[in-house]
């Protein structure tokens, strides 16, 4: 009778584990497709922008527009950079604080 509670036992830790390890894997997918989230924002506002300032409406390309928009697209990747770091960064903080609770006694 003991092996068989404490198999139960070893059972439910298992379950646990697992469950804990489902949940920290589900964390951290919800914040990955919100950083992609944001990202995709930034880009939309970025790519809106550089044109914005460098294209007048209703006007063909130019010379001068087409470097405007190698150097704003220079600083859009340099930026994008930054904020993909920036989240790596917080991911690996997130996976590293993510503590798993004490599993309740019967």
């Amino acid at each position: 009778r003991g092996q068989l509670t404490q198999c139960a036992m070893s059972e439910q830790s298992q379950d646990y584990v697992r469950a804990a390890k489902a949940q920290r894997r589900l964390q951290n997918f919800i914040f990955v497709e919100q950083q992609k989230e944001v990202v995709t924002a930034a880009v939309r506002r970025i790519a809106d922008k550089c044109f914005g300032i460098c294209y007048a409406p209703g006007t063909r390309r130019t010379t001068a527009g087409d470097k405007c928009m190698d150097h704003c697209s220079n600083r859009y990747v340099e930026v994008s950079r930054l904020v993909l770091e920036r989240c790596a960064k917080k991911s690996a903080r997130i996976q590293t604080d993510i503590k798993l609770p004490k599993m309740p006694r019967d």
